[in-house]
């Protein structure tokens, strides 16, 4: 029926469309109204699309200058790390009131970076070590993922809106699938 094609890759592309798609329309959106909000998400959707465009081009790349970088996680972390500022801007929190969910988003992409570069160096050590990978991938993604759900709710305590319900839900969807994406590719 498929003729060959694996499933997995047309999912891929259809993702990646849609992600293309929802990305045009919030930049237009975000040229003509100029809000910080529409600006956020938007950078958070092309940070996605570059993802998927990753995943689609070298879906079954397993060597080559892919393996250099591990590009495919730091895509994925640079798309978590947007996905962080555009929450903290849909929150509006308050630096006081909001002070441990403001210092997480303020953290949030210095962790980030910093695991990117490890990743980095531990990815091309010579010999290259499964142990040390496993744990700072481990070590990052229990962070974000425990450090997110606490913010979240911590947060979403206080605001009582279907607004802030459906970025929860977007919220644990992304935490929680990218905690499993990341265990799958261990």
């Amino acid at each position: 029926m498929l003729n060959g094609v694996d499933l997995n890759y047309i999912i891929v592309l259809l993702v990646t469309g849609a992600v293309l798609l929802a990305a045009i329309y919030h930049t237009i959106l975000f040229i003509h109204r100029r809000t910080k909000l529409l600006g956020s998400y938007s950078a958070y959707l092309w940070s996605t699309f570059a993802f998927c465009i990753f995943r689609t081009v070298y879906f079954r790349d397993s060597n080559g200058f892919t393996d250099v970088l591990n590009l495919d996680e730091v895509f994925q972390m640079i798309a978590f790390g947007f996905y962080v500022r555009f929450a903290a801007v849909a929150l509006d929190l308050d630096k006081i009131s909001d002070r441990h969910a403001a210092n997480f988003t303020r953290m949030t992409p210095l962790v980030i970076g910093l695991y990117i570069a490890v990743n980095t160096y531990i990815f091309n050590a010579n010999p290259f070590n499964d142990t040390a990978y496993f744990v700072a991938k481990s070590i990052v993604r229990s962070y974000l993922l425990i450090m997110g759900f606490m913010v979240l709710v911590m947060v979403l305590r206080k605001r009582r809106s279907p607004f802030y319900s459906y970025l929860a839900a977007g919220a644990i969807s992304i935490i929680g699938f990218g905690l499993v994406s990341s265990f799958l590719h261990i």
